[in-house]
């Protein structure tokens, strides 16, 4: 079943189907939540956050509007700048000039070098690693990106070059020039 049919039987009084949709989304939107936030307890209280709000309001979602999880994961992201706002109530704007995350020569294992990305994408501020990691890691195209962080095109464009940038400096085994 497509998720349009699924929500349409969801909607009809199936309620069970959804169990459908949480199986087909989870693990994007946790990975999604994971790279937005350090702690994986975290990140699954506000996937099912999400997930239930998305059931809650099911009858608003307009597929002529987006994806199923395109409005998800609109969701998951005001669910993580609230849990943000009141969790992590300074955050860094910028990242050190000095800042290094890893040796390139050092020799890393697989392990230490995905530890330093992860602690990369923690020193980026929250809109630019958001649209990284749509972009880059779950390989959403721009246009969906936009719609999820609700900013025109050139914004996400922005974001996401800034995020490479920065990565590239503090990273410079990962992203070579």
């Amino acid at each position: 079943m497509t998720d349009d049919q699924i929500i349409a039987a969801v909607l009809s009084g199936d309620r069970h189907r959804f169990r459908g949709l949480v199986e087909r989304h989870e693990r994007v939107l946790l990975q999604y939540l994971h790279n937005l936030l350090p702690n994986r307890h975290d990140c699954e209280e506000l996937a099912q956050e999400a997930f239930l709000r998305a059931y809650t309001h099911l009858s608003r979602f307009d597929a002529s509007q987006s994806s199923f999880r395109t409005w998800l994961l609109v969701i998951a992201r005001r669910r993580a700048l609230n849990f943000l706002a009141k969790h992590r109530p300074v955050l860094s704007e910028q990242v050190p000039e000095q800042a290094t995350v890893a040796d390139p020569a050092a020799g890393l294992t697989r392990q230490e070098q995905l530890d330093a990305f992860d602690r990369a994408l923690e020193m980026l501020p929250l809109e630019q690693r958001s649209a990284f990691v749509l972009a880059e890691i779950q390989e959403l195209p721009y246009a969906e990106i936009a719609m999820i962080e609700q900013v025109p095109l050139g914004t996400v464009k922005s974001r996401v070059s800034r995020a490479k940038l920065t990565l590239r400096r503090v990273l410079p085994a990962e992203f070579p020039h």
